[in-house]
Parts: structure tokens; C-alpha cells; sequence
């Protein structure tokens, strides 16, 4: 999670407000969009679908382990 300032020291702002942008028009069955964003002071939240099995990262490693031997 980044914060605002980390986010404004950064200069990530421009960044941040197109993705956010991005997911919301996203329509697709395989991809999660988002439920709504909430701005407050020093953080913006993003609250997404629930995804039953965890994230990419997850299924990365997974697949990672797996494809290494060691799962």
C-alpha cells in the first residue's frame, strides 16, 4: 500500500488516477474491476471482489514451485 505523500513524492498521482480509471471501465470475466474508491487524507482504498484462491502472485509461485520441483 502506498500512501498520498509516498505517492506525491513519487510522482505517481497522474499514474495512480489512470489505473484507477482503467479498472473501473474494465468489463471482463477474467479480470477484476473495482467495487469503489474511497479518498481520504492520507491514503486512497480501493476495494475490489472478493477473488477466491488469492492473487497472481500466489499463482505464480505456485505454478513456479511446481514447474522447480520443490511444491
Amino acid at each position: 500500500m502506498l500512501g498520498k505523500k509516498q505517492i506525491l513524492v513519487k510522482n505517481m498521482a497522474e499514474n495512480v488516477k489512470l489505473e484507477i480509471k482503467t479498472m473501473q471501465d474494465l468489463k471482463h470475466p477474467h479480470l477484476l474491476g473495482i467495487n469503489y474508491v474511497t479518498n481520504m487524507t492520507q491514503a486512497i482504498f480501493i476495494s475490489m471482489p472478493f477473488s477466491r484462491g488469492g492473487d497472481l502472485s500466489n499463482l505464480f509461485k505456485d505454478v513456479r514451485d511446481k514447474w522447480r520441483g520443490t511444491a
